[in-house]
């Protein structure tokens, strides 16, 4: 795997594998001139650029994904998917009021929601709206720009090796990350508080 770099304005998309913009316990792992970087379940290393002095996540209740996991999946063309559909709508059927309010907590054994010690799995969260609310087709309000882990399996921010070969690359994105001027920029860009 090589890495690579992507810039996102107004949005952070996330994997295919979950409902839109739903991540897992996402991981605080160190800063981009300034600003939070996160680790989050698809390896990929993801700087969240705002003006907004609000966390980019918040909990997102059980009731929330069943209904983020039905309107992706409704959605699908993909033949049997129906019988996924038909099964989320039974669990958000079957929740009490109270476990509707609740975070959704992963156990990961039953891919359920877990009725154990929510300290000890893993907890879902959703982006937080208020990233890009009142957006103007013409203000930057967001700036996501995410990194993928480099041919030796690390993330491109810990990147020491050559510039040869098939290094080349990875050499090239860390220079580009590391360059203080263009990110300056950038970051410039994001014009609303």
């Amino acid at each position: 795997m090589f890495a690579k770099l992507i810039i996102r304005i107004n949005g952070i998309g996330f994997s295919d594998d979950k409902p839109a913009q739903v991540v897992v316990s996402p991981e605080k792992v160190a800063t981009f001139h300034g600003y939070d970087v996160y680790w989050l379940e698809d390896n990929v290393e993801y700087a969240v650029i705002t003006k907004k002095n609000i966390s980019p996540f918040v909990p997102i209740s059980q009731e929330d994904y069943y209904k983020a996991c039905i309107k992706k999946y409704s959605n699908s063309t993909e033949v049997g998917i129906g019988f996924v559909v038909d099964r989320y709508k039974e669990k958000l059927s079957k929740l009490s009021a109270d476990r509707r309010k609740q975070q959704a907590v992963v156990n990961m054994e039953s891919e359920d929601f877990s009725e154990e010690s929510a300290a000890e799995q893993p907890k879902y969260f959703i982006t937080n709206p208020q990233l890009t609310e009142h957006s103007r087709s013409n203000e930057i309000q967001l700036i996501t720009i995410s990194w993928s882990k480099t041919s030796t399996d690390k993330p491109l921010r810990l990147y020491k090796g050559g510039k040869d070969g098939f290094d080349i690359k990875d050499y090239i994105l860390k220079q580009l990350h590391d360059d203080s001027k263009i990110w300056s920029e950038i970051i410039k860009l994001s014009t609303v508080n």
